[in-house]
């Protein structure tokens, strides 16, 4: 079971304009104290990880890559599903009944066979098409993928994270627009206590948590909760795009505020939110007028974050491997003009981001937009075109470490 939980890598035009937004509030507010620190690429001295490639028919546009374990794999492109259960060696197509235009975003399974997939329309992988468009979907199987079951439809809603404690208790996050142009939206959460057939809605309760102390009566809060994570069956702790972190430990009746990112305007978007070892973690990412960084931040207490930024990188999704171990997977850029390039680019850092070393980089494709985490020693990765990227530790560690 994977004990991180899982961010849209779709919703990040919120990362920015979301917190432009907050500005007049979250100015006021009390904030945990980030220690921002530049990092650096450094040279291995070794290799640490082994990259094999792989090619499947047929892929196009990868939108999702997920792995329960090391035997069963899932795999989405803008139109077709895939499974893999010989560890990534073969890949079949799935038949999932999905909305007209809609394609798969991502995936969660508590074992095998019991697991679910949010599909998403009006969405094009890095920006919205038309917000009167949106439509998520989320369907079930309990066969491993043989038959899939709706259990949710909504309208105007972006899913940014699926999260099963068990194969009953379980949540879903995101934004929801309220109107057609995108201009107004809040928070969208709803919670399940049976598997996925009934959600109650428990937005609300986050709002209030997020707006105390306010004297805007607006029911609505232009923010959106972009990750999610878990530590127990009724302990979950969220995201917003204005870079709060609240918790809830009764299943969502309640909520508090654990800890406080703003810092001002920031064009960075969150690209995915953790928790290892009890410590929490976020990671950024810009390619802007403003400049090209790649950043992560990691508590040392619920008051205290340190951060560190990579120029010239940048960071489409980030996982945890082991202890003080993480992988970026995105492109370095150059943006001269006689010079200029973009390489997609897999880092590895050992230090929770003070360095990174460039484990694999491929000149031909821009983007390596997806990790998938098996366990500390596996991480699979794809790009934007048909390549898979299986990444294995070149000396194994032990499965406690």
């Amino acid at each position: 079971m994977k004990i991180f939980g899982i961010v849209s890598l779709g919703l990040i035009l919120l990362g920015g304009c979301g917190k432009l937004a907050s500005e007049d509030t979250s100015a006021q507010e009390s904030r945990t104290k980030i220690s921002n620190m530049p990092s650096q690429l450094e040279k291995l001295r070794q290799p640490v990880f082994r990259v094999a490639e792989q090619h499947v028919e047929g892929l196009s546009g990868a939108r999702a890559l997920y792995f329960f374990d090391k035997m069963h794999g899932w795999l989405a492109s803008e139109k077709k599903v895939y499974k893999s259960e010989d560890a990534g060696t073969s890949w079949q197509i799935i038949e999932v009944p999905l909305l007209a235009g809609a394609s798969v975003k991502q995936f969660f399974f508590v074992n095998s066979s019991t697991g679910w997939l949010v599909a998403q329309n009006g969405w094009d992988r890095d920006s919205i098409r038309d917000y009167g468009d949106l439509g998520v979907q989320l369907l079930h199987t309990s066969d491993g993928g043989k038959s899939w079951t709706v259990q949710y439809q909504g309208r105007q809603v972006i899913v940014s994270a699926i999260l099963f404690s068990t194969a009953q208790q379980g949540w879903l996050a995101g934004t929801k627009y309220l109107d057609p142009e995108g201009t107004t939206y809040t928070y969208f959460f709803l919670q399940t206590a049976d598997g996925g057939q009934h959600w109650a809605d428990l937005a609300d309760q986050i709002l209030r948590t997020t707006s105390a102390g306010k004297s805007s009566t607006d029911n609505y809060q232009n923010d959106g909760l972009m990750g999610l994570v878990e530590q127990g069956p009724n302990h979950a702790i969220t995201i917003t795009a204005h870079r709060k972190i609240i918790e809830t430990v009764d299943g969502g009746r309640s909520w508090r505020q654990k800890a406080n990112l703003y810092q001002g305007p920031d064009p960075a978007s969150i690209r995915r939110f953790g928790i290892t070892d009890n410590r929490l973690w976020v990671a950024s990412s810009m390619d802007a007028v403003e400049g090209i960084v790649g950043e992560l931040a990691v508590s040392e207490t619920d008051n205290e974050w340190r951060g560190h930024a990579l120029p010239n990188a940048y960071f489409a999704d980030v996982t945890w491997l082991s202890k003080d171990e993480f992988f970026a997977s995105g492109y370095v850029k150059s943006i001269m003009k006689a010079t200029g390039y973009q390489h997609a680019a897999i880092f590895y850092s050992s230090n929770r981001g003070s360095s990174w070393s460039i484990v694999y980089t491929h000149p031909g494709i821009s983007n390596i937009r997806i990790l998938a985490k098996v366990d500390s020693n596996s991480v699979w990765a794809v790009s934007d075109d048909q390549l898979l990227l299986k990444l294995e530790r070149a000396s194994p560690i032990p499965p406690n470490e």
